[in-house]
């Protein structure tokens, strides 16, 4: 496989044209650093992958990798190995873990609005009639249907 990961492979750049934005809608840091591990991981599929190992080439800080890792272990994605040899491997396949079971572990909400959430969260107590919201409500149905498609296989073609 001919495929080289950079460290910075999943950031997402807060400038625009060099100038800082305010709140953009993004995934959380917890989340790039999952999303690093399993394709490390995917990468390196043949054996068990070491914390070390993990940190040293994908940049992932030693307290994000053993909070990640402890996620993606309770979710089935991903199996620790103990002892000489051990380490870290996938539980399943590339092919069969998508983004939003990754995503869906490490962010607190995958909806695009508060009002998607809670309909208490619309101050004008609408969110029956609003437009606004109806057109969320199809936006983040294709959001939640795109990280559904995207396979940790398709990132590391």
């Amino acid at each position: 496989m001919a495929v080289r990961l950079d460290s910075n492979c999943c950031r997402v750049s807060r400038k625009t044209n060099g100038v800082e934005k305010g709140n953009m809608m993004q995934f959380s840091t917890t989340s790039d650093y999952a999303i690093r591990t399993v394709l490390y991981l995917a990468l390196h599929a043949e054996r068990c992958c070491t914390a070390g190992e993990i940190e040293e080439n994908m940049k992932v800080p030693a307290t994000y990798l053993h909070k990640v890792t402890k996620q993606l272990k309770n979710a089935g994605i991903v199996r620790a190995v103990k002892g000489n040899g051990g380490g870290y491997t996938l539980m399943k396949a590339a092919d069969q873990t998508s983004l939003y079971d990754i995503l869906s572990l490490t962010e607190q909400t995958l909806e695009i609005n508060g009002c998607l959430e809670n309909e208490a969260f619309c101050s004008r107590h609408s969110t029956d009639i609003c437009p606004v919201r109806k057109v969320y409500t199809g936006l983040n149905a294709m959001l939640k249907e795109g990280l559904k498609q995207a396979t940790i296989k398709q990132l590391l073609m």
